[in-house]
């Protein structure tokens, strides 16, 4: 059996944590951020953010402009406690990604045990385009400040809403900061795949995830999962959303 996902704020207390779930016969599985240079495997990106203005000043034009239109497009942005609207979005592009989704209950369950958690969807004439689950908490590099971590997020494409993706992330980020939180992390992605491009225009710092136990390899570098991924994308929908959640716990 894994436990993966315990929290220490020293080395001192992870090294007690991890001793004492050895002892009881625990086998250990996490993951640390590591402030290296990345060519491959899991990275997650952070922006620091104090003003969106000066901040919007220093990316690149292309992504100013791309920014800029994400506001004309009728889109609205709200924040939820519930999960109905990301969870459809989520699975449809999980299904897109040739990846099982995570079941309902559990994104239920952090929104349940968790206050500062919360889907923030974008829609345009009632219809949602765009979503994200955040939660708020303590910043891991800096003591007493607090922190934003998007953890997953996702859109129709372009041709259905374009800019949407967009606009999600720049008002959700823009909200984080009006609340007095400078620091954001984008989330996870595989290095050199659309989801890292995507963080890469947001100009952040680059972290390398180092998996601690386990398979310490991310699922998708296997050749082997690479051709079931495209063969999932084949699935209907709705079969992968029925069968998917029953699968994705097996995935590393």
């Amino acid at each position: 059996t894994y436990l993966t996902g315990f929290l220490a704020n020293s080395d001192e207390l992870c090294a007690v944590i991890r001793g004492t779930l050895e002892v009881n016969g625990w086998s250990i599985s996490y993951k640390v951020a590591e402030d290296r240079v990345v060519e491959q495997g899991p990275v997650t990106a952070v922006i620091e953010i104090e003003a969106p203005d000066t901040y919007l000043s220093g990316l690149a034009p292309k992504m100013r402009n791309q920014l800029r239109q994400s506001d004309k497009q009728g889109f609205a942005i709200q924040r939820q406690r519930n999960v109905e609207q990301f969870y459809t979005l989520y699975c449809r592009k999980m299904h897109e990604h040739g990846t099982p989704p995570h079941k309902r209950a559990f994104f239920e369950g952090i929104l349940q045990h968790f206050e500062s958690a919360a889907a923030y969807t974008a829609s345009r004439d009632g219809q949602p385009v765009a979503s994200m689950l955040c939660i708020e908490g303590d910043d891991t590099q800096q003591e007493g400040r607090r922190a934003l971590y998007i953890l997953w997020a996702a859109a129709v494409s372009d041709d259905e809403a374009a800019y949407a993706n967009y606009f999600a992330y720049w008002s959700v980020i823009r909200d984080a900061v009006a609340r007095g939180i400078t620091r954001i992390d984008l989330g996870v992605a595989l290095y050199g795949s659309t989801q890292y491009d995507f963080k890469k225009k947001w100009r952040p710092r680059i972290y390398a995830v180092r998996q601690i136990g386990g398979t310490g390899r991310h699922y998708k570098e296997s050749r082997l999962m690479r051709l079931a991924s495209g063969l999932w994308r084949q699935i209907p929908l709705g079969v992968a959303n029925a069968v998917g959640p029953q699968l994705r716990k097996y995935l590393p």
